[in-house]
């Protein structure tokens, strides 16, 4: 599995990174290119981390953190569009919901395990 949770992550950079330039250059259709890559690269690096590192705290928080955001530009775009759901962003809403839950699930169990020990 940590192969496939590298493959994810490094996709998901391989987004983030033209995104981050898009977004940068401030044109109208830059900004939209970034929005989209950078919410389907936050979905992205969000599931490698939980797939490869989900016995790790920094593996949970990374996830977490990435899909809270997957989930935030995703909610944005809808507003833009003056609906909740919207076919773009429909894949990231639920896949960010459900590796935000997955994320603090394993957050919690590893905190858990964590208390555990020390006693």
């Amino acid at each position: 599995m940590k192969a496939l949770g590298s493959l994810l992550v490094t996709l998901g950079l391989l987004l983030l990174l033209p995104a981050f330039v898009l977004w940068r250059d401030g044109s109208s259709i830059g900004v939209v290119l970034a929005w989209i890559a950078g919410m389907w690269g936050f979905l992205l690096l969000g599931w490698g981390a939980l797939c490869g590192w989900w016995k790790t705290l920094p593996g949970c928080l990374l996830g977490s953190v990435s899909a809270i955001a997957s989930v935030g530009l995703a909610l944005a775009w809808s507003w833009q569009e003056g609906e909740w759901i919207s076919p773009l962003t429909l894949p990231c809403q639920l896949g960010g919901g459900v590796c935000l839950a997955l994320g603090f699930l394993s957050l919690r169990r590893r905190l858990n395990a964590d208390s555990e020990a020390g006693q």
